[in-house]
């Protein structure tokens, strides 16, 4: 199930923040951080095209063309 894959993203990206947060306490190499940090914007990223994709999908079945054309210029901006 797609929602099932979205709730195991988000739970993946929680993990990576919570990494974070414990590598900046430890006072780690800030590039260490730094990096981790772009890995999570690169994963939010990959989040919201997921859910603008599946809610694309679903316009289509449903047969909502003007939502899906915004839905399409939105995934655009990822």
């Amino acid at each position: 199930m797609e929602e099932d894959k979205i709730i195991t993203r988000i739970a993946r990206i929680k993990g990576q923040l919570d990494g974070i947060e414990k590598m900046y306490k430890e006072k780690r190499n800030c590039l260490e951080v730094v990096q981790q940090v772009s890995a999570v914007r690169s994963a939010l990223a990959g989040l919201a095209r997921e859910i603008l994709t599946e809610e694309t999908v679903s316009c289509l079945r449903e047969n909502k063309e003007g939502k899906m054309r915004e839905m399409l210029k939105k995934m655009s901006s990822f």
